[in-house]
C-alpha cells in the first residue's frame, strides 16, 4: 500500500534522517537547559525579563512576514530543476517584503519595555537573519540533508545560548549587550547556514523565475498572525477569568508541556513534510493517498503528544522541588489542559500541509481560521462556567480541532479541485458576451 510505504522508517531512514533530527532536538534542549542555569546565575531578573520578551518576538521575520516564502521553499524544493533560480527568487521576494519587516519590528520594539533605540535595531537584525536561516534550513530539510541541518542547528544552539551571556558578563552586565549578542548569534548562524546550504552565491544568480503569487501574497502572513495570536489565547483566557496567579501556573505548565509537544512536532514536521511533498510530485497529487498519509501522521502525532503530556503529569510530583520551584506546585493542575491545548493548536497544520501538497495553496485558510474561532469561542464559553469546565474543554480540544479542521480542509480541497475542473472544461469564449 503506497501510504504504508511512505510512513515506513527503514534502517537507512533512521540513520540518515531520523537520527540527526532526534539528536538535534535532544542536544538543543540540553543546551537550552544549561542556558537557563547560566542565565539565572549571570543575568539580573529585570534584564532577563525584557530579554525573554525580545527573544520570543525575533521569529517575526521567519514565522510571520516570510511565512509564505518559507512554505514556498519547502513545497517546491524537491520538484525544481533549477535550485539556484529558486534561491534567487526567494531572496528577491524577501527583499521586497523587507519594508514590512522594518515596520513590524519598529512597532513591536515600541511595545516592549526598554529603550526603543536599543531594541529596534537588534530586533530588526535578528528577525532578518533568522528569516534567512529559516530559508536555508527549510531547504536542507526538504533535501533531506538532515546531518548538515543538524550541524547548523547545533552550532546555532550553542551560539544562541553562549554568545549573549558572554557579552553580558564581559562588558559589564548591561541589557543592551544581551540584545547585541542575540543579534550577532542570528547573523553568524545565518552566514554559516548560507555557506553550508550554498545560498551565498544565490544573491548573484540572475533571476529566471518568480515566487508563486499565493506564497508571496498576504495569505500566509495572515494565517501566521492568526497562529501567533492563538498561541497566547489559552494564557489570555486563564488570566482574564481566573486571575494572574492561575495564569502564572498555566504558563509554567504550558512551558513544561511544550518540551514534549514542540519537540515531537519538530521531529514529525522535519521527517514527514519532505516525504509528503516528494510523494505528491511522484503521484501527481494523488489526493486519496495524500489524505491517508496526513491522517495517519496527524493521529500519531496527537496520540504520542497526549501520551507524553500524561507522562509529564505523572512526573510532576518529582519535578516540583527539583526542576520546578515549590511555589509553582499548583501548575500540576493545569498541565494536562495546557499541553492538550497546545496540541490542538498544531492539529490544523497537518491539513494545511495536505492542501499545499495537493497544490491547493489558495484553499489554505478556512480550516485554520475556523478551528481558531471554535477553540477560542469554546475556551471562553467553558471558562465562563468554571475553571474545571475550561480544563475539561482544553483536554478535549485536540479532538475538537480534528473534528473542525479535517472536514473543512477536505471540503476546501475538493471544492478547489472542482473549480479547476470546471475552469478547464469551460471553453474560452463562454465568458464573452454574445
Amino acid at each position: 500500500m503506497p501510504c504504508s510505504r511512505e510512513l515506513k522508517v527503514s534502517r537507512h531512514d533512521f540513520h540518515a534522517h531520523l537520527l540527526p533530527i532526534l539528536l538535534g532536538q535532544i542536544l538543543s534542549l540540553g543546551v537550552g537547559v544549561a542556558g537557563v542555569r547560566l542565565a539565572s546565575s549571570l543575568v539580573a531578573p529585570a534584564d532577563y525579563g525584557i530579554y525573554g520578551l525580545f527573544v520570543s518576538l525575533t521569529p517575526l521575520g521567519a514565522a510571520v512576514i516570510y511565512a509564505g516564502l518559507v512554505k514556498y521553499v519547502a513545497r517546491h524544493w524537491h520538484e525544481t530543476t533549477d535550485r539556484q533560480a529558486l534561491k534567487s527568487a526567494t531572496l528577491t521576494a524577501a527583499m521586497r517584503k523587507a519594508p514590512w519587516l522594518v515596520i513590524a519590528a519598529a512597532l513591536t520594539a515600541a511595545a516592549l519595555p526598554g529603550r526603543w533605540l536599543g531594541l529596534f535595531p537588534a530586533l530588526l537584525v535578528a528577525a532578518s537573519a533568522l528569516g534567512l536561516l529559516a530559508f536555508v534550513q527549510t531547504a536542507l530539510q526538504a533535501d533531506r540533508a538532515n546531518w548538515r541541518d543538524f550541524g547548523v542547528s547545533l552550532t546555532g544552539s550553542l551560539l544562541r545560548t553562549l554568545l549573549p551571556l558572554a557579552l553580558y558578563a564581559l562588558v559589564g552586565g548591561k541589557l543592551q549587550w544581551l540584545l547585541v549578542g542575540f543579534a550577532l548569534y542570528a547573523v553568524l548562524t545565518a552566514a554559516i547556514a548560507m555557506g553550508v546550504g550554498g545560498w551565498g552565491s544565490a544573491w548573484r544568480t540572475p533571476r529566471t523565475t518568480e515566487v508563486i503569487t499565493t506564497y508571496d501574497g498576504p495569505r500566509f502572513v495572515v494565517l501566521a498572525a492568526v497562529g501567533w495570536a492563538m498561541g497566547a489565547s489559552g494564557r489570555a483566557i486563564v488570566a482574564g477569568f481566573f486571575g494572574a496567579a492561575e495564569a502564572g501556573y498555566f504558563v509554567l505548565a504550558g512551558n513544561v508541556a511544550l518540551v514534549v509537544v514542540s519537540t515531537l512536532y519538530a521531529v514529525v514536521l522535519q521527517f514527514f513534510q519532505p516525504r509528503l511533498f516528494a510523494y505528491a510530485e511522484e503521484t501527481s497529487g494523488d489526493i486519496k493517498v495524500l489524505t491517508q498519509i496526513t491522517d495517519l501522521v496527524a493521529i500519531g502525532f496527537t496520540l504520542l503528544g497526549v501520551a507524553g503530556v500524561v507522562v509529564l503529569r505523572a512526573l510532576m510530583p518529582w519535578l516540583v522541588g527539583t526542576l520546578i520551584a515549590p511555589q509553582y506546585a499548583d501548575a500540576a493542575n493545569w498541565l494536562l489542559a495546557a499541553g492538550s491545548f497546545h496540541l490542538a493548536l498544531l492539529v490544523p497544520m497537518f491539513f494545511h500541509l495536505l492542501l499545499i501538497a495537493a497544490r491547493r495553496e489558495s484553499a489554505c485558510g478556512p480550516a485554520e481560521i475556523g478551528t481558531a474561532i471554535v477553540l477560542l469561542a469554546g475556551g471562553v464559553g467553558a471558562a465562563a462556567l468554571s475553571a474545571d469546565t475550561f480544563r475539561w474543554f482544553a483536554m478535549a480540544s485536540p479532538v475538537v480541532a480534528w473534528l473542525v479542521a479535517r472536514p473543512i480542509a477536505i471540503w476546501s480541497l475538493h471544492r478547489s479541485r472542482n473549480r479547476r475542473a470546471d475552469s478547464a472544461a469551460t471553453p474560452p469564449s463562454a465568458d464573452l458576451p454574445l
